[in-house]
């Protein structure tokens, strides 16, 4: 070192002292556990020794509680098959401490970038319970097809829950099944009527090229909980909500799809409102990360709400809107966009009429028995894995 230079302490946290000296006094060697934790290792023999009355280190910047909070949050979204990763975990303690701050009156410890590799080291160090691992991924020939494997693992993980929830072929209300599904706003006519030996025929869409998505949900009992309608861009103007879905609600993104900040205000204004008032309540939904931000889970957790993950590329056999109620409902929907047009050569869908068409085509299409029937088919109720072969 060069003359003058000061040399760099070495940091550590109060919380790997005491999970250093916790390891000591269990018969771990001192060098290992120095390495460990990033304590100098005349420190951390000083503190075996007694010689030190105080802990030394920088506290961590959440407090122990809100780390446990956040390493059971880890496990819950694990066990219910969406597992976090260290950019979202970092994440959710950057929300964490802004709330906690907000409630200091101060401006939040970690940097605006949020936290950094020296945190999550520290972090990983003190919760041992925890540890990093690769998802289980499939290949391309694999996602064409689910594994038998795979299968098992999630009708194990659903057979769990549902007795968990005291449901498993009992109580078909408290297990719900949520899913988004695109609409156009135009439908294809692909076949029409000619006279014989005509070779060409116009081909137009009825309607606008925009598209519009309905978030859906349904129960095992054949019950179904208001939708909500997304936009893409911006509301329509006028009265687009007149003779619409009742108590649904509605929204807008750039794309037209769903997105975490739409879903959340789904879940928390109308799923926890209209769903069955017995608990806990099974929540079947895909693995699209809108779905289990920190907000969602709170509430879900609030509620006795279980919200269940479907493995990835399972949903067109395995989810029960996938199964049996979104392709008669698109159908559906196309039909009656040609009839109407059929009838008025100048009728056009639009989004300021969306909703009342598209809630006739659901109360006609979305009928109890056609709900039921799915989640037999997905194998869900009655519980039965085998179902999915059929």
């Amino acid at each position: 070192m060069a003359s003058g230079a000061k040399r760099k302490r070495q940091q550590y946290h109060q919380a790997d002292m005491e999970a250093a000296l916790e390891a000591a006094n269990n018969g771990a060697s001192v060098y290992s556990l120095a390495k460990k934790f990033g304590i100098p290792r005349t420190t951390l023999i000083g503190r075996i020794k007694g010689h030190h009355g105080e802990v030394q280190g920088r506290p961590s910047v959440l407090t122990p509680e809100d780390e446990e909070a956040l390493v059971g949050y880890a496990k819950y979204m694990s066990d219910r098959g969406f597992p976090l990763t260290v950019r979202v975990t970092k994440a959710l303690a950057q929300q964490i401490e802004i709330k906690r701050a907000k409630g200091r009156g101060e401006s939040p410890r970690f940097k605006e970038a949020g936290p950094g590799k020296k945190w999550w080291r520290g972090f990983k160090r003190r919760h041992p319970d925890i540890s990093l691992r690769s998802p289980d991924q499939l290949d391309k020939e694999r996602a064409l097809m689910a594994t038998p494997g795979v299968i098992f693992e999630y009708f194990l993980m659903l057979e769990d829950k549902l007795t968990e929830a005291n449901a498993k072929n009992k109580n078909p209300h408290v297990i719900y099944n949520a899913d988004e599904t695109g609409v156009d706003l135009s439908a294809k006519i692909s076949k029409v009527i000619v006279p014989r030996g005509e070779k060409r025929s116009p081909s137009r869409r009825v309607g606008s090229r925009d598209h519009v998505s309905a978030l859906v949900c349904v129960s095992a009992a054949g019950q179904t909980v208001p939708p909500m309608i997304v936009f893409s861009k911006g509301f329509p103007g006028g009265a687009y909500t007149e003779g619409g879905p009742a108590n649904a609600i509605y929204g807008f993104s750039d794309s037209g799809f769903i997105d975490e900040f739409l879903f959340e205000r789904w879940f928390t204004k109308v799923f926890l409102s209209h769903c069955h008032k017995e608990r806990p309540i099974v929540l079947i939904v895909d693995q699209h990360y809108s779905h289990f931000t920190l907000k969602v889970l709170e509430a879900a957790v609030a509620n006795n709400v279980v919200i269940l993950g479907l493995p990835p590329h399972c949903t067109h056999f395995l989810q029960p809107l996938d199964v049996g109620i979104f392709a008669p409902l698109k159908s559906k929907w196309a039909l009656t966009l040609e009839v109407m047009q059929a009838a008025n050569p100048h009728f056009q869908v639009t989004k300021r009429n969306f909703a009342k068409i598209f809630n006739t085509v659901y109360d006609h299409t979305v009928t109890p028995s056609l709900i039921k029937s799915s989640f037999q088919k997905s194998g869900i109720f009655p519980l039965n894995e085998d179902a999915i072969d059929d």
